[in-house]
């Protein structure tokens, strides 16, 4: 039994192929080149072939019915003995003017619609092998080269021609349902902006977190939800043809938008016109309810013509918001309409009016909801704003977390701009302000670090009256930031000063192209992150300036020796990998006790601070000058060989000997000794030391002199320049 399982497993594995080939075999032989030769053997052999074909397709339909990954193998076999049967059939009636040839054509197309890319090329190929073993080793004398390749042309091309449209149908599928997404989404989002239900309350294509656009699609499908159950119970009781609910646009009350209607299969609403239109211009601009019955005219909500005989529109009021005339603020219309002249009558306006006042609070609750959302997120990212506030230690620090915590916290869109400014007193108590950091349009950027002196602009007057400005909403053109500086399109604005005690260190400036953006807890929030800023500018400037006393000499300005060090070894590690020299030069001032005991310590401390003067002068922005100790000073020369450095100490050495410090016991000049050694003639770690080295050389053969190492270890050093005979 073994033996058989294994015999069938053979047969099952092999005889497929073997049958594939025996059909090719008798194809070469000639055995289907003619009908009236077909054996009876030849015939059973096509038969099988085709019955084996059919078991194995069947097979690999349900596999894929099933779901089950279908092998490549299965695949090609199936493929192959399709592609070798359709040969022989076709195989009797020639190759050159063969009327059967393009169903091999339509069986490559068909095999390939649904397979892989690899049994596709494997079927073509057979196909082209096939085609070109019996055109050469049966030649047709009708045919020739040209043929062949004609043939295995259009077998390649059938067999990825279905492919190739398949593919470009399902990148055009995807393209166009990417497309539509997008246009939902851009509709969501303008639904959201217009129902202020966004926190990003800008237009539709401007970006929102995915955590704001989760929420505020899923406000506007509820809100939607709401308002339609509403809709639907009035267009039932009413016997309407429609019943649709219009609202205010928010940024713009001349402005009317549909939001819902019922039925749904009504396409012909319009989604938005002016509210001055028809007989909704008269209802928004009456603000009561009222009814129509007959001939009506101004029928504006609908695309085309609509035979509309009867009108019913109440208006939608927020009793939370009331105007002047003490009734709540209009939100908009509702509007039930009727196809027969059927006049509504006063029971069925009670209807009406009671589902506006049930739409209204539907629309309310979600505004509420919206409310604590914002406030909630508002409050993060005050927290958020204030620990990196906390952090800040530097006054860019400070600057760059203002603008972006100011923008992700009040900001609506990229076009609102954001700024700081800072200010100095000047001579005579002038002011002068710097735009430190802006964000904003395109064409601001040019206008941040410029400097504008005291003036009418608002940056001036916040400053000056210590107050959030202006008071009032602000004209078209404003100026800002000096007085040549005029923005033009900001609706809504605010600058509020840096207050730190007594003292304003600036201002922070927020501004929307929207109307009523700025509402008073987002002046407050301003007032806040202003304060904030204030306190963390102060400290940055606190600390800059701790920093640069504990980096500094007191006496003298210059970096002291840690820094020294520590910027030494920078530079010897920049030198090591570019290659490139570096010299330290050490210098003492000559008989600096002598002075000291002659003149005082405050003419000694004069004297240290003006040759720190003359060494801050005579080195490069690059170099490195620091009090190293009492009189001694070091100066590390970034680029500069011992040559240089020699050049370098000779051209300090004699500024110093021509100056005269005047003191209280007449003139005074003073000397200076250098000794100069550089990397990497002298190794790295006994760089400072064989500088110093050179310089008690220098001190030996006289003071007022240079030394470098080289001419140190000279058996016979010359006389150095300007050393005394």
């Amino acid at each position: 039994m073994a033996s058989l399982r294994r015999i069938g497993r053979r047969m099952r594995q092999f005889g497929p192929l073997a049958l594939a080939a025996a059909v090719y075999a008798a194809m070469l032989d000639g055995r289907y080149a003619s009908l009236e030769e077909l054996t009876l053997w030849s015939s059973l052999l096509l038969a099988s072939l085709a019955l084996v074909a059919s078991i194995l397709w069947v097979a690999l339909i349900q596999r894929r019915l099933r779901e089950d990954e279908s092998p490549v193998l299965a695949e090609l076999e199936v493929g192959a003995l399709l592609v070798v049967g359709a040969f022989a059939v076709v195989d009797p009636y020639g190759r050159a003017a063969n009327p059967l040839y393009p169903l091999l054509y339509l069986l490559l197309a068909f095999l390939n619609t649904s397979a892989s890319a690899r049994v596709t090329v494997g079927l073509t190929l057979l196909a082209i092998v096939v085609d070109a073993s019996l055109f050469l080793v049966r030649p047709a004398p009708e045919e020739g080269w040209p043929h062949l390749a004609a043939r295995a042309f259009f077998l390649s091309a059938f067999a990825f021609l279905p492919k190739i449209a398949l593919a470009i149908e399902s990148s055009t599928l995807r393209i166009l349902g990417k497309q539509e997404l997008r246009r939902r989404e851009r509709a969501r989002r303008e639904d959201a902006r217009r129902l202020r239900l966004s926190s990003a309350g800008a237009r539709g294509d401007d970006p929102l977190s995915d955590e704001q656009a989760l929420w505020s699609f899923a406000a506007v499908a509820e809100l939607e939800e709401a308002v339609s159950n509403t809709l639907e119970v009035a267009a039932l009781a009413l016997r309407t043809r429609a019943v649709s609910v219009f609202l205010m646009e928010p940024d713009d009350e001349e402005g009317l938008w549909l939001f819902a209607s019922r039925p749904r299969d009504e396409r012909n609403l319009r989604r938005r016109f002016e509210a001055k239109e028809g007989l909704l211009g008269a209802a928004a601009k009456r603000r009561e309810p009222f009814r129509l019955c007959g001939d009506i005219r101004g029928i504006a909500w609908y695309e085309g013509k609509e035979p509309i005989r009867s009108v019913l529109i109440v208006p939608l009021r927020d009793e939370r918001t009331p105007e002047p005339n003490g009734k709540g603020k209009f939100r908009g219309l509702l509007v039930a309409d009727r196809l027969e002249a059927l006049p509504f009558e006063e029971a069925e306006e009670e209807l009406l009016l009671a589902c506006s006042r049930e739409i209204l609070r539907a629309v309310e609750s979600e505004w509420v909801m919206n409310q604590i959302r914002k406030d909630r997120e508002r409050a993060e990212g005050i927290y958020r704003a204030i620990e990196k506030f906390n952090r800040s230690t530097k006054i860019e620090e400070v600057l760059d977390t203002a603008v972006q915590e100011v923008r992700a916290i009040l900001a609506e869109s990229e076009k609102d701009l954001v700024a700081v400014t800072t200010v100095e007193q000047g001579e005579g108590g002038r002011r002068t302000h710097k735009v430190e950091r802006i964000l904003g349009p395109r064409g601001l950027e040019k206008i941040q670090g410029r400097t504008f002196p005291e003036g009418s602009c608002l940056v001036s007057q916040a400053v000056k009256h210590r107050a959030t400005l202006p008071t009032r909403p602000p004209p078209r053109s404003v100026r800002i930031f000096g007085e040549d500086t005029v923005l033009r399109g900001v609706s809504s604005l605010k600058v509020a000063p840096l207050k730190m005690g007594n003292e304003v260190l600036g201002t922070l400036v927020f501004g929307s192209e929207k109307r009523r953006h700025l509402q008073s807890v987002d002046v407050q929030t301003l007032e806040l992150l202003a304060s904030q800023v204030a306190q963390s500018l102060q400290r940055a400037r606190f600390y800059a300036q701790t920093q640069a006393l504990a980096d500094k000499d007191g006496l003298t300005g210059l970096a002291n020796r840690r820094v020294l060090e520590e910027r030494l070894e920078h530079m010897l590690n920049l030198a090591a990998r570019s290659g490139r020299p570096v010299s330290v030069i050490v210098a003492d001032i000559d008989h600096f006790k002598t002075i000291n005991d002659t003149y005082g310590h405050l003419t000694g401390d004069e004297i240290l601070r003006k040759v720190a003067t003359i060494l801050r002068k005579g080195a490069r922005s690059t170099d490195v000058v620091a009090r190293y100790g009492g009189e001694e000073f070091v100066l590390v020369l970034a680029d500069t060989d011992m040559e240089g450095g020699k050049v370098t100490a000779e051209r300090i050495r004699q500024e110093v000997e021509r100056t005269v410090i005047a003191t209280s016991l007449g003139p005074l000049r003073c000397t200076m000794s250098m000794g100069i050694a550089s990397f990497p003639h002298v190794p790295r770690e006994e760089l400072l030391e064989r500088a110093d080295q050179a310089l008690y050389h220098a001190k030996r053969m006289g003071r007022n002199c240079t030394f470098t190492v080289e001419e140190m270890e000279r058996p016979a050093a010359p006389r150095a320049i300007g050393e005394p005979t």
